[in-house]
C-alpha cells in the first residue's frame, strides 16, 4: 500500500462462523486473517457476526480500527454495509451466506477437492459444491485463493479468467508460547503416554487417518518403537467408525488415542509436547497444523501433495501419503536420528521467517482496492445492473425453492399424520404401526431441518415412487379395460363371494374343494378352446392330469397356503404403503385424485380375488385365473398371450 492511498473500510462476512470451529482449516483462515489484517493495516475492519461466533473476536475490540457488528435474521448485509461505511466486503468461506451489490464482494475458495477426489462426496454433496462454488467465483468481483494450484483449478473446471484470480497467501503469524507448567494436567486429564506421534484434522477420509495408523503399525513391528499416536479434531460420523475399526483391528487400541475437539490452548500444548508431528493428508489446500508445527519448531513431516511440499521447503521432510511404509520409514528415522530433528526445526525456523505475514497482508489489501476500482468502472459504465440482476434472480429463486420444499415437505408430514389418525379409528391393528411411523417422522423432521439437501433427495424419492405408481396403474388401466363393462355384474359377484369367504376363511377343505372346482371350470373353458386351438389341445390334456393328481396333494396345497399368505401379508403392506404414498401427495398432486379412486378399487378386488385364490403357485394365477374371474370372453386374448408348455418343475 502506498503512501498516497487512503485506508478504506473492509468488512468481512462471518455470519457462518460459531463458538467453536467445527469447520477445520476455514475457520483458522478466516481467524488469522481477520486478526492479521487488524494489527498489519491501518484499513478499517469491521466483522459482521452472528451472536454464536461474536466471542471469537472479543480480543480485538481494543484496537482502534476494528468493529463487531453482530447481524440478526432480519438484518440484510447491504444495509449493515451502508451503516458501518464498508467499502468492499470479502467472505472467506466458499459459498456466499448473503449478497449485496451496494459494494464490491470477494469470496476465497480453498479448494477443488471434489473434482480430484469425488469418491470422497456422496453425488448431493458434489453438486451442491459445483453450484455454489461456481456461483461464488462468478459474482465475485475478485476470486482469492491461497497457492497456485487452486488458481488452476479455479481457471480449468470453471473458466474464470486469470486476471480475476488473485493469490493471497495467509502467512505465518507469531504465536504466544503456551503455559508449559498447564500440560501437566492436560496430560492427567486426557490420560497421555510420554511420547507421543501428533496429528489435528477432522476425520475425512481425505485426512488420511487410516493410512497413519497403518504406519504406526508398521513403526511397532517393523522398526521396534513402541510409540502412540494421539489425534484431535471433530469425531465425523461418516468416516470416524471406519478409523476405529481399522484401529481395534490392527490391536492398537492401548497406542491410539482421538481426543476429538480442544480448545486453542489445549491444542498448542498437545503440539508443542509431541515428540513429532506427522501430517498425511491426500489433499491439503494449505495446512494450518503444518504451519503451527513449524512455527513453534517441533519436528514436523507431511505428505508430498498439493502446497505441502512449498510449505515446508525440504523433501527430506515428506512422504508419499498412499504409501504406508514409506510414512513408517519417515517417522522411524525422525524419531531416532537427533541431528535430524535438530535439522528439520532449523529448517522450520528458516521458513518461517521467509514467510512473514506483512508482505502476505499487502496483496489482500491490493486485491480488495482492486475489486473496489473495477466495481466503480462497472458503475460507470451501467454493466453491474445486469450482472447484479442476474444473481439477484438467481438467488431469489433459490431461497423460494428452499421454502417451498420446506412447506411441501411440513404438509406431507401432517397430512402423514392426520393419516394415521384415520387409521388408528378404523383399524386397532395399526396402532404399533402408527408408533413408528411417529417416531420416524419425528426423526425425518430434525433430518430436514439440519440437512436442507437431503430433503431434495427424498422429494426426489417420492416423485419416483409415485412415478412407480402411476405406470402401474397405466398398465392396469391398459390391461383390464375390458373390466369396465363387468363392473355392475362382479360387483353383485363380489359381495355374495366376500360374504362366503367371510364366513369360510378358516374351512381349509372347503377352500381346497372350490379351488378343484374352480379348475373343472377352467376345463370346461379349455375345452371349448380346444375346438378352435389345436395347438393347446396337448396342454390342456397336461392340465387335466395335474388336476387329478392335486386331489393326492393336500398337503402341498397347505404349504402353498401358507406361502400365499405370507405373500398376501406383504402385498397389504405394499397397498398400505402406497396407500400411504397418495396421502403425501394428495397435497401437490390434486390431479391424481380420479387415478387413486382407481387404485382402490382395484386393490378391493384384488384383495378379494387373492382371498379366493391365495391356494395357487403363482403360474398358475397367471395364466387361470381370469378365465375364472371375467369369463369366457375375455379368455381368449389371454391364452394368445401368456399359455406356455406345462413345466411340473417350475412349481415354488
Amino acid at each position: 500500500m502506498s503512501q498516497r492511498e487512503k485506508n478504506i473500510t473492509v468488512g468481512y462476512d462471518l455470519t457462518w462462523m460459531e463458538k467453536d470451529n467445527s469447520w477445520g482449516g476455514v475457520f483458522q483462515y478466516a481467524e488469522r486473517l481477520v486478526e492479521n489484517m487488524v494489527e498489519l493495516t491501518g484499513n478499517n475492519v469491521v466483522a459482521f457476526v452472528r451472536d454464536a461466533g461474536r466471542l471469537r473476536f472479543e480480543h480485538l475490540k481494543p484496537h482502534r480500527n476494528f468493529r463487531l457488528a453482530q447481524l440478526d435474521s432480519t438484518d440484510g448485509l447491504a444495509r449493515a454495509a451502508r451503516n458501518h461505511n464498508v467499502e468492499v466486503i470479502h467472505n472467506p468461506v466458499q459459498f456466499f451466506n448473503q449478497l449485496t451489490i451496494s459494494v464490491p464482494m470477494l469470496t476465497s475458495l480453498h479448494d477443488m477437492q471434489h473434482f480430484h477426489f469425488p469418491e470422497y462426496f456422496s453425488k448431493d454433496e458434489i453438486q451442491s459444491r459445483s453450484t455454489h462454488y461456481r456461483q461464488a467465483a462468478e459474482f465475485s468481483e475478485r476470486v482469492i485463493v491461497s497457492y497456485d494450484h487452486v488458481k488452476k483449478d479455479i481457471q480449468r473446471f470453471y473458466k474464470i479468467p486469470d486476471s480475476k484470480i488473485d493469490v493471497c497467501r495467509v502467512g505465518l503469524p507469531s504465536f504466544k508460547p503456551p503455559n508449559q507448567r498447564e500440560f501437566s494436567a492436560i496430560k492427567r486429564k486426557y490420560n497421555l503416554p510420554d511420547q507421543y506421534l501428533f496429528y489435528s484434522a477432522n476425520t475425512w477420509k481425505h485426512k488420511n487417518h487410516i493410512g497413519l495408523v497403518q504406519a504406526l503399525k508398521i513403526v511397532h513391528d517393523t522398526y521396534g518403537i513402541r510409540i502412540s499416536l494421539v489425534c484431535t479434531g471433530i469425531k465425523t460420523r461418516e468416516f470416524y467408525p471406519e478409523i476405529e475399526a481399522a484401529v481395534q483391528r490392527m490391536g492398537l487400541d492401548e497406542f491410539v488415542k482421538f481426543i476429538g475437539y480442544v480448545s486453542d490452548q489445549e491444542l498448542r500444548l498437545l503440539l508443542t509436547n509431541a515428540a513429532l508431528v506427522v501430517v498425511p493428508t491426500l489433499y491439503e489446500a494449505g495446512s494450518f497444523p503444518l504451519q503451527e508445527a513449524m512455527a513453534f519448531e517441533v519436528p514436523v513431516i507431511c505428505s508430498n501433495v498439493t502446497s505441502l511440499p512449498e510449505i515446508i521447503g525440504d523433501s527430506r521432510f515428506t512422504f508419499d501419503p498412499k504409501r504406508a511404509d514409506q510414512i513408517a520409514e519417515r517417522i522411524s528415522v525422525m524419531l531416532r536420528d537427533k541431528d535430524l530433528i535438530r535439522q528439520n526445526k532449523e529448517n522450520s525456523s528458516r521458513r518461517v521467517k521467509e514467510a512473514t505475514f506483512k508482505g502476505d497482508v499487502l496483496s489482500f489489501d491490493r486485491s480488495y482496492r482492486e475489486a473496489i476500482r473495477s466495481y466503480n468502472a462497472k458503475l460507470k459504465r451501467n454493466a453491474l445492473w445486469n450482472h447484479a440482476l442476474e444473481y439477484e434472480l438467481l438467488v431469489s429463486k433459490r431461497a423460494d425453492d428452499q421454502e417451498a420444499r420446506i412447506a411441501r415437505l411440513d404438509g406431507a408430514i401432517r397430512d402423514a399424520h392426520s393419516g394415521i389418525e384415520v387409521w388408528k379409528k378404523e383399524h386397532g391393528k395399526v396402532v404399533e404401526q402408527q408408533q413408528h411411523w411417529e417416531k420416524q417422522f419425528s426423526e425425518d423432521r430434525n433430518r430436514f431441518n439440519q440437512l436442507t439437501e437431503e430433503k431434495e433427495r427424498k422429494i426426489t424419492e417420492l416423485v419416483q415412487s409415485w412415478e412407480k405408481a402411476s405406470a402401474a396403474t397405466a398398465f392396469w388401466q391398459k390391461e383390464h379395460g375390458k373390466v369396465v363393462e363387468q363392473q355392475q355384474h362382479w360387483e353383485k359377484q363380489v359381495r355374495e363371494d366376500s360374504d362366503r369367504f367371510n364366513r369360510l376363511t378358516e374351512e381349509k377343505e372347503q377352500k381346497i374343494t372350490e379351488l378343484v372346482q374352480s379348475w373343472e371350470k377352467a376345463s370346461a373353458a379349455i375345452a371349448f378352446w380346444q375346438k378352435e386351438h389345436g395347438t393347446v389341445v396337448d396342454q390342456v390334456r397336461r392340465w387335466e392330469g395335474w388336476f387329478k393328481e392335486m386331489q393326492g396333494e393336500r398337503d402341498h396345497f397347505k404349504e402353498l397356503q401358507e406361502t400365499t399368505q405370507a405373500a398376501i401379508g406383504r402385498l397389504q403392506s405394499e397397498v398400505e404403503n402406497l396407500t400411504s404414498d397418495r396421502n403425501l401427495w394428495m397435497a401437490e398432486h390434486g390431479k391424481v385424485v380420479e387415478i387413486t379412486h382407481q387404485w382402490e378399487v382395484w386393490y378391493k378386488n384384488l384383495e378379494d380375488a387373492l382371498e379366493g385364490y391365495k391356494k395357487r403357485d403363482e403360474w398358475n394365477v397367471r395364466l387361470l385365473a381370469n378365465p375364472f374371474k371375467y369369463g369366457i370372453e375375455f379368455l381368449k386374448p389371454l391364452f394368445r398371450r401368456n399359455l406356455r408348455p406345462w413345466n411340473r418343475n417350475s412349481r415354488k
